[in-house]
């Protein structure tokens, strides 16, 4: 276990992170912990690098990029009968959701205290849930597939609030608009171009929008908090699927002493 979360978290490179940084805010993103000037599709290809790093982690939950969900939530404005047929959820801290949040998303624990939502959910229903990459979000994918077998399928892992930054510009390009970013700040409702990003090596926002992250300290106890949830959803999964297979043979042996009764009683 401890091999398999320092493979998946990669906190060689998160350590390199917290020595090199030098302030909470940053309109230079940091690529591979080093400071570097990024033009826009270097920063939009690096998003993208990122996120499907992360993503590949979990082969079994099905990836959605931000343009696709941009597309999604068109959609479901354009046409309220699809008004049940997504759902969006920001996986990350209070912290960072106090910053900004896609439109339309619910923090985790809300879809988790509405279990009239879920069963109301339509049957080609979407849920897409997000954190700054696509770890954290996977991550709790693979939960709600344990708690919610009938979601499965159906629940899809974003490529990150950073890469929707990129397809939020690119989509007011292609249509030839300059409505304002689409973040919006939880508290005050309102549009904004401010996002949490977690750490700096994930801070390679579009150039409209200006990323912040976590103190070193704070951000060092971040991942260690992550690494723990690692370590709890793996015992979870261990003892889902453990509780699974034994459920299994019982259900086998039941029928194995049905089949032998009804023999004996012929």
């Amino acid at each position: 276990l401890r091999q398999q979360c320092s493979s998946r978290l990669s906190w060689g490179h998160y350590l390199q992170d917290i020595t090199t940084m030098k302030t909470t805010t940053t309109t230079s993103p940091i690529l591979k912990g080093t400071p570097a000037e990024m033009t826009h599709n270097t920063k939009m290809e690096q998003s993208l690098e990122n996120s499907q790093f992360y993503q590949s982690f979990y082969p079994d939950i099905p990836p959605m990029s931000s343009s696709e969900l941009l597309k999604l939530q068109q959609n479901q404005t354009s046409n309220s009968n699809n008004s049940r047929k997504l759902i969006v959820i920001d996986v990350r801290s209070e912290a960072e959701r106090a910053v900004s949040m896609i439109p339309g998303s619910i923090p985790l624990s809300a879809f988790h205290n509405d279990t009239s939502k879920i069963l109301q959910l339509a049957p080609d229903a979407s849920v897409v849930l997000y954190c700054s990459a696509g770890y954290r979000s996977g991550l709790e994918c693979q939960r709600l597939h344990q708690l919610y077998p009938h979601l499965k399928g159906r629940v899809y892992n974003l490529d990150g609030i950073v890469c929707y930054t990129h397809a939020s510009i690119l989509s007011q390009q292609e249509t030839n608009t300059e409505a304002a970013p689409k973040l919006i700040n939880p508290n005050t409702n309102k549009a904004t171009n401010v996002v949490h990003t977690f750490g700096p090596s994930w801070s390679n926002v579009n150039e409209q929008f200006e990323a912040v992250y976590f103190h070193p300290l704070v951000l060092l106890c971040r991942i260690i908090q992550v690494g723990f949830m690692v370590f709890v959803r793996s015992v979870q999964r261990f003892v889902y699927t453990g509780t699974r297979l034994v459920m299994c043979d019982l259900r086998e042996e039941a029928v194995r002493t049905d089949l032998y009764a009804s023999v004996n009683v012929e």
